[in-house]
């Protein structure tokens, strides 16, 4: 598989109110986000409205089409559902899923790309009779289990650490014919020197300035600055359920600001928008990335120049000098949304302009988890791709 793309993986399990399959199911997928893997699974939909537009019917077909790969979480609960060893009534989420999954296989979709898993020794033998001797199966008992799953999903066989804090990570930094090196500083991370091409987003006459930093083998086109106002107005222009952000606060002209009132959801549309703009995935970072990052682009003893923070009010995304890695207020200025979370709630991390600032390794100890539909003020986010 291309290092450069994001593996998605559609999870197919079976609700068991007598076992913790749910919330099992709820972790793993927090590792593959961890380790650079998009899981699909229905508890992504949740809080008021927690059916997806279009049904759960069209949500399954939608998903299963556009995964990379199928994840199926062997339990009895799921092999009697499937085998029609229920009332009628019960577990048709769970058939239909399958259905959509065994069609797939009969017309000859790729064996491999889906994947039996299972988290009890004996539950070996509720993998489905159709995939059971063709395809390879992982019991969920372990980190290195885990881990020879998360490989498999990302196409490398190299063995890598369990992630059970950014500082497992390794970084490398990449700029455009110009060498940084961070080893003096930052003992713990492995670096290599790459050299890549800077990989700008032009929207008409307006660019989105990226910064190309590459982690676990993976290059990350990180924005260097939040989305700007103006940058997100072209969104809005361009989908009407979308209305631009109110700045009337704002004392000068709002184009090089941060977009502040901005929802993950809004968020995650605008991102959705900006991948069908460029042919590339673009993405919030995940919040393992954002402490990695911070880790190795703002020195501890000589922070102040790099963050915005103690001030009376919102700053431009210009007004604060670039760290080590190029990028700007990654920190400071607005808080900013993260990828990975739950349901209903996902992280954000940063600190805002008026908050202050004594220990940097306190903030990255801090991850806080917020509603999704949640504005306010001093929130916003920065995309990569």
């Amino acid at each position: 598989m291309d290092n450069q793309k994001i593996p998605k993986v559609f999870i197919s399990y079976s609700w068991d109110e007598k076992t913790t399959i749910s919330d099992d199911v709820w972790e793993l997928a927090e590792k593959f986000c961890n380790h650079g893997i998009k899981p699909i699974l229905d508890q992504d939909h949740g809080g008021a409205s927690p059916t997806p537009d279009g049904g759960w019917r069209k949500w399954m077909q939608d998903n299963i089409e556009i995964a990379d790969y199928i994840l199926i979480v062997c339990t009895e609960a799921y092999y009697n559902k499937i085998s029609n060893n229920v009332e009628v009534c019960a577990g048709r989420g769970v058939k239909r899923e399958w259905l959509l999954i065994d069609n797939q296989l009969y017309d000859g979709a790729k064996i491999t790309n889906y994947i039996p898993i299972y988290y009890e020794k004996d539950n070996n033998k509720f993998i489905p009779t159709v995939i059971k001797n063709d395809c390879t199966s992982y019991i969920i008992d372990s980190d290195k289990s885990i881990i020879e799953l998360i490989n498999y999903l990302n196409g490398n066989n190299k063995k890598l650490p369990p992630v059970k804090n950014s500082h497992d990570k390794v970084l490398t930094i990449i700029q455009n014919k110009e060498e940084i090196n961070i080893v003096d500083k930052y003992k713990n991370v492995e670096v290599e020197n790459v050299f890549i091409k800077k990989d700008d987003i032009s929207l008409g006459k307006i660019t989105l300035k990226t910064v190309p930093i590459e982690v676990d083998g993976r290059t990350l086109n990180v924005s260097i600055y939040p989305v700007t106002f103006e940058q997100y107005d072209l969104f809005c222009e361009e989908n009407e359920k979308f209305p631009k952000i109110n700045s009337m606060y704002l004392n000068e002209e709002r184009s090089e600001y941060p977009v502040i009132n901005i929802s993950w959801e809004n968020a995650e549309e605008y991102c959705k928008w900006l991948s069908s703009k460029i042919s590339k995935e673009v993405r919030l970072l995940y919040w393992s990335e954002w402490n990695l990052i911070v880790e190795n682009s703002i020195p501890k003893n000589n922070f102040e120049k790099y963050i915005t923070y103690s001030c009376t009010e919102l700053q431009k995304n210009n007004r604060i000098e670039k760290d080590i890695l190029g990028l700007s207020n990654i920190i400071g200025n607005i808080y900013e949304w993260c990828w990975d979370g739950n349901k209903d709630k996902k992280y954000i991390k940063g600190l805002t302009f008026s908050d202050k600032l004594e220990d940097i390794d306190k903030l990255l100890d801090y991850k806080k988890m917020i509603r999704k539909s949640t504005k306010n003020l001093q929130l916003g986010f920065r995309i990569v791709f």
